[in-house]
């Protein structure tokens, strides 16, 4: 019984393994959403992103979200209308939730106090579902082969001042499955559901930045008062 369970618990994680191995972040292609590309190296945060040095972020205490931008999608995407929808009201939730619990107020309004937040959408690329599926009946050991079949997207994002629109930081990143995210779930069945990987990319996205800009501000205080 004690042999069976372990069998069992090692089949799980080496399927885990081979999955997350298809996953991970690249930079993306320029979209055109961004003003400059040249400025952004390999971050904290994301594979791509500047912050602007002189920027006195500790000023700001509310965050107006753009709705999500999906007009540089081009033909990359083959989403219809109403699952880009949904998928854009996901990742706002995701955002404003994230956003709220490092203490910022989301607002419509923007003030002297406020970061507008504008993301693009840039790449959706559905897993293979069916070619999954197939790999995941295919005779041992041809099954375990990794394969690059669970789906892309891909995203840009700047952050600006509410009232000048003067862009104090922007980045950008590519995750292929479920990107750098750890949920389980996401790396076993994210291959055969049509969104999965893609929600949980957004929710990996919004709290980056939501970390950031909170450190972001954190260090311009620290700066401020001699820290």
């Amino acid at each position: 019984m004690k042999k069976s369970v372990f069998m069992k618990f090692s089949i799980l994680l080496t399927l885990v393994s081979l999955v997350a191995g298809c996953a991970g972040l690249s930079e993306t292609s320029p979209s055109g959403f961004l003003q400059n590309y040249s400025e952004m190296s390999k971050g904290t945060y994301f594979v791509q992103e500047h912050a602007s040095p002189t920027a006195n972020f500790s000023k700001y205490d509310s965050v107006k979200i753009a709705p999500v931008n999906f007009d540089y999608l081009t033909d990359k995407t083959v989403c219809s209308a109403d699952d880009l929808e949904d998928l854009g009201h996901a990742f706002r939730k995701d955002l404003e939730e994230q956003l709220t619990a490092q203490g910022f107020k989301i607002t419509a309004v923007p003030t002297e106090k406020t970061l507008v937040l504008s993301i693009a959408i840039t790449n959706v690329e559905l897993p293979a579902r069916v070619f999954n599926a197939a790999k995941s009946l295919a005779p041992f050991p041809f099954s375990m082969i990794p394969t690059d079949t669970d789906g892309t997207t891909a995203f840009e994002g700047k952050i600006t001042d509410g009232p000048s629109g003067k862009v104090l930081a922007q980045f950008a990143e590519q995750a292929s499955g479920a990107g750098d995210s750890h949920d389980v779930k996401a790396m076993i069945v994210g291959g055969y559901a049509k969104f999965m990987n893609a929600e949980t990319v957004f929710k990996r996205w919004a709290e980056k930045i939501a970390e950031m800009l909170s450190n972001l501000k954190e260090l311009s205080q620290e700066s401020k008062t001699g820290k």
